[in-house]
């Protein structure tokens, strides 16, 4: 059997393979193959590729949200840096097969959370945050939105 991920679903595609596995340890029991640790590692390969990928949206949006939350803080611009940067990242990461699995609203509130446990900065408050995404998982992707855009549609 012939599977490819072509970007599409990495966890699936780590399923199916380690399933093809299963079936060969059962076919070649005796074969000197650590069956168990090798299906192991090979189906949870896609399910660390999905948690890295949440962990890099998640922290992509962090930084947008803090510069949403802090519009006059003095390291702006580095923030500004850090959120594109992550953004580009994680984009690539999505689009490397974990995209069906991406849940932006879980990971949204998580990074809203995050925002809200740091609080004032200086002495200024933090502004509010929307509790929904204000964008979709392909509006994050797409090239439409930069940085600061993002920024807007959580202040709106």
């Amino acid at each position: 059997m012939r599977d490819e991920v072509n970007g599409e679903d990495i966890v699936l595609w780590s399923e199916r393979q380690a399933g093809a596995l299963r079936r060969l340890a059962d076919q070649h029991p005796d074969a000197e193959v650590d069956w168990p640790r090798l299906i192991d590692m090979v189906e949870s390969s896609g399910r660390g590729l999905l948690h890295e990928v949440e962990a890099e949206v998640a922290r992509a949006l962090y930084w947008h949200l803090m510069l949403a939350a802090h519009p006059r803080a003095a390291n702006r611009r580095e923030w500004l840096e850090v959120a594109e940067r992550g953004r580009r990242a994680s984009r690539a990461h999505v689009e490397a097969g974990a995209k069906p699995r991406v849940e932006l609203r879980r990971l949204y509130a998580r990074a809203v959370r995050e925002v809200r446990l740091l609080g004032q900065i200086g002495a200024a408050e933090p502004l509010s945050l929307p509790g929904e995404c204000p964008i979709s998982l392909d509006e994050w992707l797409g090239a439409d939105l930069d940085t600061e855009g993002v920024v807007r549609r959580v202040r709106a």
